[in-house]
């Protein structure tokens, strides 16, 4: 969405804003979160920062400017653990790495993701709510056909072992949920080999990134080339009960960071 289109949109949203409601912006980046500070100050609202987080993501550019070896590119560890697990993987059949065309074939990959994710997960798992599954098959229904949606499946002989469910923007993509097949062998990274090959397959359509957007996993860091800060906030009416608690939040966030360097100094 263009900046002019978006901060429209935050306009006509704030105007609208009765006292007890919130709007709630999640994951933007810095030029947004101005643009909607900007916006709320006109409007007499108040912002308040909920959290902050940093979104990893692999610039290709940077790849095709190193020869476009994507694993020529990774630290030395992680490159040994990527080839030791593909080695692995071989031994039951050669390493296949597929992107579902037809719809009918992503569903049938989406379901069994989920039946993964789940397995991993239990009731804390993305699926265990029927309306957000039933909500994503129709996405997916209408996005497969579009191109904005990319399933795909990683297979070691006839055996799935990692399923990746993404989304394609303006030639980027943005990984969004995935399903692993975990098993005892600490060796075998499903999750690593998958996404490695799919980096792969997208610089080889001549895309320009791939994102892995908010939240930490040993994969994104040993991955990822660049990264980006996201934030989520909130605007409201202004009022004493609203400053106190964006207070409270932001004294909170500073406690946070305050512990975590206390233990990085620590180990």
């Amino acid at each position: 969405m263009a900046d002019a289109t978006r901060v429209a949109c935050l306009e006509a949203l704030a105007h609208h804003l009765r006292y007890s409601d919130q709007l709630v912006l999640s994951g933007i980046d810095p030029d947004f979160e101005l643009a909607a500070c900007r916006t709320a100050g006109r409007a007499g609202l108040l912002t308040d920062v909920r959290a902050d987080d940093t979104a990893r993501w692999i610039d290709f550019a940077k790849v095709r400017q190193k020869g476009g070896n994507f694993r020529a590119t990774l630290g030395r560890n992680t490159r040994q653990t990527v080839s030791r697990a593909m080695r692995l993987y071989a031994e039951r059949g050669p390493i296949a790495f597929r992107t579902m065309e037809v719809t009918s074939e992503a569903l049938a990959a989406f379901n069994l993701l989920a039946e993964l994710h789940q397995a991993r997960w239990g009731r804390k798992g993305a699926f265990a709510n029927p309306s957000f599954r039933r909500f994503h098959e129709e996405l997916i229904s209408l996005g497969v056909p579009a191109g904005t949606v990319r399933i795909s499946r990683t297979l070691a002989g006839e055996q799935t072992i990692g399923i990746l469910y993404n989304f394609v923007h303006d030639g980027r993509v943005y990984n969004y949920q995935s399903g692993f097949l975990y098993e005892r062998d600490g060796r075998l990274k499903p999750g690593l080999v998958s996404h490695v090959l799919a980096i792969e397959d997208s610089i080889g359509r001549g895309e320009c990134g791939y994102d892995f957007l908010a939240g930490f996993s040993g994969h994104k860091s040993h991955l990822a080339n660049a990264e980006h800060p996201m934030k989520w906030i909130a605007i409201g009416r202004d009022g004493p009960e609203r400053r106190i608690e964006a207070k409270l939040r932001g004294a909170k966030r500073v406690l946070g960071t305050i512990a975590t360097n206390m233990r990085e100094a620590v180990a």
